[in-house]
């Protein structure tokens, strides 16, 4: 199932800062991608690949830089201009958000529709299909002939059975009307590090979604970077390719690291203090060296610099630098564990263990709760091991920092028994250490982690973390018998949908489930035996979504009474029925506006009620729906907007009494010129003798007021009788 209730659009302008800090060279590179970008015509795919740490990311950052307008692109590059992208992604292996590819697909529309109101508008029709909720928000409505312009999409919720539904709903069919439209109009979207979102546990994967959009009309088109790996290559074998670490492009490739080294030496404000000691020979041979050293990587550059910078390693001498990032990142865990006095396999190794698994950056509280070392202790490592870090995000509310490792190649080089000519001292097997994570997360028994346990904030986090990622785990250290224990038991699985009534976040342990059971390493005789249970998780997967359905209306409200909003928005918004659902929205806001300080919720829920009553396809139902919010929002001193979603109601008789119970709130609050002002409008517009006669009732609140308006009716009455010759 692909859900996702993101709210806007992932924030990647800390992440490209980073990439881009001391950015340097690389203008060969993007006169490449000006080549493909000036052929129109040519392939639809332009894939970057590079080893890891050859720069490949902070060229995309820079892309992304120059499109923003925040840098001039270079000489010779001006289709690399402002706005050239229409919408970007990039994928992180250390944020299970950034790979998930509903996600992404929600990402990619929001900002295309941002940037198209064609885009938008063709998405904005989405909100027909019950299981899309887009909130859309207009600059003006219900123009001739329906029309619907000024469409901006501020929330994207998907509810849709699977990523590849939720990627053709929201990003392929909108497109394909746009470029439909607008056959001329060329798209261009930006995604980085394709291999990393291989690695996202779920069945579909971002490279599977793209790899499908070949038939797309030929104006999209797509700059993507990654690895060498060949199942990217195999998917985008049409591409223009672009091999950054090719042998051929060694030359360019030593220029850049030669002028980023150079400036690092004299314009680091931690690192040319020291450089500045030395005299001007050894600095030339210092440059000269790690420029060798590096054979073309940035990343080995920067991370060795940072490391010299930092004092975890000395200025000089030079001689016995290692080659290679691999190398590198050896000798500076040997330096680690000398210069700290700590064991690596009791110590240092846990703490780097633990963050190569998990699905989120984490605090140090949380790496207490999943290492079992103290939060001291913890500290201390972090410290030791900064060069290995990054600080991603600083929480005001918690008051700490959260944390995950420098780059992917860091986990990968963690990962390998074997460097290039001896054993990997470090090496930490990750399918070994995602069952240590569950084990944490389990501790005997997993029930307790529904439990809130307020005065211990390590087992606190522990348990958080576990309701989330438990069964990834397990499924990531392919832990199959465990994993089918846990989803069998149905004590687990209730309180899952407790803690998220919306029941996304079981559905996707239910989807690891599924997966489990047809894993390729099951002999025929096993994956038969394993039949029944694939048909157990895809039956109840696909019953949740009816599980509201025998709740009473009344039953909501309650809900909200109890302090249980969200569970009650949750599970409204999966009720099948959109009439049900109009009123059960309706019920959740009236409980809303008469607590305190809750205006700006209660009127998202109405707005929210108002979309789901314009896709009942029944005539009287969706009458009596918008009849029921038109009501809501008087009595809720909405006029407008009441006046407004009674004005859409099609059928007359319930339109009036639509009017009558407005005008009897208008009349009560002294809004008597607000009510005139609907009364003209509704009688301007009539066009039958019957709609007439039974849109007049709303004025008939004007007589207890004044009562010889009521002779003036009857006189008007007389009067067409007359003319008529009755």
């Amino acid at each position: 199932m692909g859900t996702s209730d993101m709210a806007s659009i992932i924030d990647f302008t800390s992440y490209m800062t980073e990439r881009t800090r001391d950015f340097t060279g690389r203008e060969w590179v993007f006169q490449a991608i000006q080549a493909w970008l000036a052929d129109s015509h040519g392939p639809r795919f332009f894939l970057l690949t590079g080893d890891p740490g050859s720069g490949k990311s902070s060229i995309a950052a820079r892309l992304a830089q120059f499109s923003q307008g925040s840098i001039c692109s270079p000489d010779g590059s001006h289709l690399l201009a402002p706005n050239f992208l229409s919408a970007l992604h990039f994928c992180s292996a250390r944020d299970r958000r950034w790979i998930n590819p509903t996600v992404f697909a929600v990402s990619l529309a929001l900002q295309l529709s941002a940037r198209y109101q064609p885009f938008a508008k063709a998405l904005a029709e989405k909100r027909e299909d019950r299981r899309i909720s887009i909130e859309v928000t207009q600059s003006a409505t219900n123009m001739t002939g329906g029309q619907m312009v000024g469409v901006a999409i501020d929330k994207l919720v998907l509810n849709a059975p699977s990523a590849e539904e939720a990627f053709t709903r929201v990003v392929r069919e909108p497109l394909e009307v746009m470029l439909g439209q607008e056959p001329d109009q060329q798209v261009i979207i930006m995604v980085d590090a394709l291999d990393e979102a291989l690695t996202y546990s779920g069945d579909m994967s971002i490279v599977s979604l793209l790899a499908q959009v070949e038939y797309l009309p030929p104006g999209a088109r797509f700059i993507l970077t990654s690895r060498q790996v060949e199942q990217i290559e195999l998917a985008f074998r049409k591409a223009t390719r672009f091999f950054l670490s090719s042998e051929r492009f060694k030359a360019q490739n030593q220029e850049d690291i030669d002028h980023f080294v150079e400036g690092q030496l004299r314009r680091n404000e931690q690192l040319a203090p020291k450089v500045n000691t030395l005299p001007p020979e050894k600095v030339e041979n210092l440059r000269a060296e790690v420029t060798k050293k590096a054979t073309g990587n940035f990343l080995y550059v920067r991370f060795l610099l940072n490391a010299i910078a930092g004092g975890q390693r000395p200025l000089t001498p030079l001689e016995g630098l290692p080659e290679g990032l691999d190398e590198l990142y050896f000798d500076s865990l040997e330096r680690v564990v000398k210069l700290g006095k700590h064991r690596w396999h009791g110590e240092y190794a846990p703490l780097m263990s633990v963050l190569s698994v998990v699905q989120e950056s984490v605090t140090q509280t949380q790496l207490a709760a999943l290492t079992g070392q103290s939060e001291s202790d913890i500290w201390e490592y972090l410290g030791d091991l900064q060069q290995f870090l990054e600080q991603v995000m600083v929480s005001a509310k918690e008051g700490e920092k959260r944390y995950r490792l420098y780059h992917q190649s860091v986990v990968d080089f963690l990962n390998q028994q074997w460097l290039a000519v001896d054993r990997n001292l470090f090496y930490c097997s990750m399918k070994e250490w995602h069952r240590k994570v569950a084990n944490r997360c389990e501790q005997g028994d997993i029930m307790r982690i529904w439990e809130d346990e307020r005065h211990d904030l390590v087992e606190q986090s522990r348990r958080e973390y576990a309701r989330k990622y438990y069964i990834t785990h397990l499924h990531l250290a392919q832990a199959w018998q465990r994993l089918f224990e846990v989803l069998d038991a149905v004590p687990y699985g209730k309180a899952k949908l407790r803690n998220d009534p919306s029941t996304r976040s079981y559905a996707l342990d239910l989807d690891l489930g599924r997966q489990a059971t047809i894993w390729e390493g099951w002999t025929v005789d096993e994956g038969m035996a394993l039949l029944p249970r694939l048909w157990q998780y895809t039956l109840l997967r696909c019953s949740l979504t009816s599980r509201a359905d025998r709740y009473p209306e009344e039953a909501f409200r309650l809900l909200v009474l109890l302090g249980r909003k969200q569970e009650a928005l949750g599970l409204a918004e999966l009720l099948t029925a959109p009439f049900k659902q109009v009123h059960v929205l309706l019920h959740i806001a009236e409980q809303l506006r008469e607590q305190a300080n809750q205006e700006s919720e209660w009127l998202e829920i109405l707005m929210r009620a108002g979309e789901v009553a314009r896709t009942i396809q029944g005539s009287n139902e969706q009458a009596w729906a918008l009849s029921a919010l038109g009501t809501a929002l008087a009595r809720a001193q909405q006029w407008e907007q009441a006046e407004r979603v009674i004005g859409t109601i099609g059928n007359s008789d319930v339109q009036a009494g639509a009017l009558w119970e407005l005008g009897t709130v208008l009349v009560s609050a002294d809004e008597f010129e607000q009510l005139l002002h609907v009364i003209q409008l509704t009688w301007r517009q009539v066009e039958t003798r019957k709609e007439a006669l039974t849109l007049f009732s709303p004025a008939s609140v004007f007589i207890s007021r004044k009562p010889e308006v009521g002779v003036h009716f009857f006189d008007a009455f007389t009067w067409v009788d007359t003319f008529l010759g009755r």
